[in-house]
């Protein structure tokens, strides 16, 4: 082998690389976007907003098949974080997500972000009852994961809600 080819193989190597590095970060940044924008029930007068959402066919084939880099982790824990502050803020208390509810029945299926989460905190997801403060939790032993604005965000509503709810305030109008 001369050295034209060596620096030819070389090349196109370093070319593969680099085109899997751009369309992973355009494929993570559609999860990134998702959980930035991701906002429980919102334009949905019949959600009951309990469960964690069904993403987008592009963001669910990331969460499938992505290495968790620490913005994948950021961006599925912040979905888990909107989550259980919804809960808080318009139910006072925090539920089961692990399913959805359809009609009358309760479909117990592993969400995808909750698979997700849980394959790369290493937090069960099995057992008689997932809270939706999993996410919450995890991040708060894990403050390197809390180092975006809106993860910070989240993690000060949240603690806002239970000093509330500590309180016995669970509507804005009352007085304490």
């Amino acid at each position: 082998m001369n050295m034209k080819n060596a620096y030819q193989i070389i090349f196109v190597i370093f070319f593969i690389f680099v085109t899997a590095a751009i369309l992973s970060a355009k494929n993570l940044d559609a999860l990134v976007d998702y959980s930035i924008q991701y906002e429980p029930c919102k334009n949905d007068l019949n959600c009951l907003g309990i469960g964690l959402p069904n993403p987008p066919k592009e963001v669910l084939d990331l969460l499938e098949s992505a290495d968790p880099s620490i913005e994948y982790k950021q961006a599925v824990t912040l979905v888990l974080l909107k989550t259980y502050r919804y809960h808080l803020e318009n139910f006072h208390q925090g539920y089961e997500i692990r399913g959805e509810i359809t009609g009358i029945l309760w479909k117990r299926e592993i969400n995808p972000f909750l698979q997700a989460f849980h394959d790369f905190s290493g937090v069960s997801i099995s057992g008689e009852f997932v809270h939706s403060e999993i996410g919450y939790k995890w991040a708060s032993q894990n403050r390197a994961i809390a180092n975006t604005p809106e993860i910070m965000s989240e993690l000060k509503r949240i603690e806002l809600e239970l000093g509330k709810i500590e309180k016995g305030i669970y509507w804005e109008n009352q007085n304490s």
